[in-house]
């Protein structure tokens, strides 16, 4: 049971609409007072079979919150990335790494951090594409290479080396049900259990801003799962690769409704959006879709041309990479600058 009542949304692809459902008398029959249609339902949160409803997972509702017009090219649309990134590469070669490192430890096998290292050059190597893009005109792939081989040598002597948890699953990929036509999917990247019995669900990271396990809804959402699989209290765990740290905190099943909502709010503005808008910031530099999108802020990538829309409604948006001017005080006084420096080096006088 989740509760005496949850939120769930409306089967009917017309309708939509939230509703509040009783759960103190499991599986029953609901009856939308909206379009009037009838379904069944289920409190239970595992997917048993196939599931044919509309699945989403964590970084698809992130993709939403952080820019609509992304997230319709991606989802509604199904337009492929034109390319990734060097950062994303990393991400992935690392993940691969930490992988195959715990099943030779499942294995019995004591692998050394030189067969570690030995791995991730054959990972980057074997994958590596000249598509994969370098938005930091400044640094080249032997910069990210040696980052990554930073960050794999000091989680080896750190983490891998002293860690006697058991290991549960690797990379899992999991499915929760939200609802008749609502389902969750997430993969987790490290199931594990330490000798006090605790369940600890581990994410790493390899980025520079990493969240707080205790604010951020990822691994919360996670934890949904792991509910409903082993214990009402779960450890969850953030291993900031790049920092050299460890951040956890712990979650128990009484927030488990809490967070179920907070899911089906965000899906339910998604399902009921009309238009797409676009958020245009550095960031586009990132995505892939920035070619085919006309609101980019700023350069698509490396050596390649802007592609940004070029109506401007004032003096105070930069020539260079359409970004805000702002006044800057420098070593010779006042001068209008980018807001986007030290990526965007216009300067100007005065306005």
């Amino acid at each position: 049971m989740i509760g005496e009542s949850t939120q769930i949304i409306c089967p009917n692809k017309d309708c939509k609409c939230l509703l509040h459902v009783p759960t103190d008398k499991g599986d029953t029959t609901i009856r939308c007072p909206h379009c009037e249609i009838q379904f069944d339902y289920s409190p239970s949160l595992i997917i048993q079979g196939d599931f044919d409803g509309d699945t989403f997972s964590y970084s698809r509702i992130q993709l939403f919150k952080k820019c609509p017009k992304a997230y319709e090219l991606k989802y509604v649309e199904k337009i492929e990335e034109e390319f990734s990134t060097i950062e994303r590469y990393l991400g992935s070669c690392i993940h691969s790494v930490i992988e195959w490192a715990y099943k030779k430890k499942i294995d019995g096998y004591k692998t050394s951090l030189k067969e570690l290292l030995k791995y991730y050059d054959s990972c980057w190597q074997s994958e590596y594409t000249d598509d994969i893009v370098i938005v930091k005109s400044n640094l080249g792939q032997w910069h990210y290479w040696q980052e990554g081989k930073k960050m794999i040598s000091s989680f080896y002597r750190r983490k891998f080396k002293k860690d006697k948890f058991t290991t549960l699953a690797l990379e899992h990929e999991f499915y929760v049900s939200l609802g008749p036509s609502i389902g969750f999917t997430g993969i987790i990247d490290r199931i594990s259990r330490e000798r006090n019995g605790f369940i600890i669900l581990t994410d790493y990271k390899t980025g520079k801003r990493i969240p707080d396990p205790n604010a951020d809804l990822q691994l919360k959402s996670y934890a949904l799962y792991a509910f409903s699989k082993w214990s009402e209290t779960i450890k969850l765990r953030y291993e900031d690769l790049r920092n050299k740290r460890t951040l956890s905190s712990f979650i128990n099943i009484s927030e488990q409704e809490k967070i179920r909502t907070s899911l089906i709010e965000s899906i339910h503005r998604i399902l009921t959006e009309e238009k797409y808008e676009a958020e245009p910031s550095i960031l586009c530099k990132w995505c892939g879709y920035n070619r085919v999108c006309d609101s980019v802020h700023y350069y698509s990538y490396q050596n390649s041309k802007p592609h940004f829309n070029t109506e401007s409604n004032g003096t105070n948006i930069c020539p260079k990479c359409r970004g805000e001017l702002e006044e800057r005080s420098g070593k010779f006084g006042i001068f209008i600058g980018c807001e986007n420096f030290p990526d965007c080096r216009y300067t100007r006088d005065n306005w």
